[in-house]
């Protein structure tokens, strides 16, 4: 399973019913609020409209500290999920 917006396994799947398409949350929930549509079928979407994706529940970890190694990763992948967000926004706008 991976997200439509950036092809990647999704931390938390979610189900738009608008494309019948799986996103991570954090990075289709950035685009609703920008767009109001769901970026694969351009229908309009709400964030309500979002059905969560039940998955086998993965080992628990501790929380990152601020100056951990883990806490870079994360804001290192924070910063990817933007990126692909809007390497796809310019994706799309080619496409019109």
């Amino acid at each position: 399973m991976f997200c439509a917006i950036s092809g990647n396994p999704p931390k938390s799947p979610v189900f738009s019913p608008a494309s019948g398409s799986i996103f991570d949350r954090s990075l289709i929930e950035n685009y609703i609020q920008l767009n109001g549509v769901d970026p694969v079928s351009q229908k309009p979407l709400s964030v309500d409209d979002l059905l969560p994706v039940n998955t086998s529940a993965g080992i628990a970890t501790k929380p990152p500290d601020t100056l951990s190694i883990p806490s870079l990763l994360d804001s290192l992948a924070k910063e990817y999920d933007a990126n692909a967000l809007e390497t796809f926004s310019l994706r799309k706008q080619l496409q019109e």
